[in-house]
């Protein structure tokens, strides 16, 4: 998936790989050409019916032929989210699970049809807490990842920091807008996750810090994600 103004001859070396395109993307807020969240799922809903599976291109994947089975079966209602593997080498050995965020997401269309209004762009942060996150809490439900694994080439963060709280904010205010449809007990947590909001006297913090909350408030909303995803692996509902 990616932006009709983005050029990648590659696809022309992969003839078994089908290239979808958008005609938006976000070049104007990142100086790359990432694609919203919202087109890239209307873009799959408008190609294709069933199970659906979603990944970063640096993600390698080794499935066992029951994992392989239970995503071609995949039913609506269920959904599969995977953890990385970090590996410091291409030769797949010594990884490490990445238990801080998720790169892999297999999802029915009829379920993806329900993700709110949104806006998250593919491949930035918090995109990959949104997608679960948003889905378990109108009710899906994760089943087990036996035999998946997602390998990845470790690399340095990129991320500013201003940026990454920015779209933590647009996180939270996704989230928040799902009001009634949404899992009241996360919500609740949200709100008490960013409850220690500060107003700052300076108006040059004021505009440097979305919002002028703390850090801590972001991490606490990441952490507050990640453990509703993972229990609701635990619980095999949300």
């Amino acid at each position: 998936m990616n932006s009709e103004k983005e050029v990648l001859p590659e696809f022309e070396l992969l003839p078994e790989f089908t290239q979808l395109k958008v005609d938006k993307d976000g070049f104007d807020q990142f100086g790359k050409r990432y694609v919203a969240l919202g087109d890239m799922i209307e873009c799959v809903l408008q190609n294709y019916d069933g199970p659906i599976a979603i990944t970063n291109s640096d993600i390698a994947l080794d499935l066992t032929e029951a994992a392989r089975s239970q995503i071609d079966s995949l039913n609506p209602g269920s959904c599969i989210v995977c953890n990385r593997i970090d590996i410091e080498t291409p030769d797949f050995d010594q990884g490490v699970r990445y238990s801080a965020g998720f790169d892999f997401f297999v999802f029915h269309t009829s379920d993806l049809k329900k993700l709110s209004a949104n806006g998250m762009y593919f491949g930035t942060p918090w995109w990959d807490y949104f997608l679960p996150v948003n889905l378990l809490n109108q009710g899906i439900r994760r089943l087990p990842s036996e035999g998946i694994v997602a390998y990845h080439l470790t690399h340095a963060d990129r991320w500013k920091r201003r940026l990454w709280r920015k779209l933590g904010l647009q996180f939270a205010s996704d989230m928040r807008a799902l009001g009634t449809a949404g899992d009241r007990a996360f919500l609740s947590d949200l709100d008490k996750a960013l409850k220690r909001k500060r107003k700052s006297k300076h108006k040059l913090l004021s505009r440097i810090v979305p919002e002028a909350f703390r850090r801590t408030d972001f991490y606490a909303v990441a952490d507050l994600s990640v453990a509703y995803i993972d229990r609701a692996q635990e619980s095999g509902q949300r």
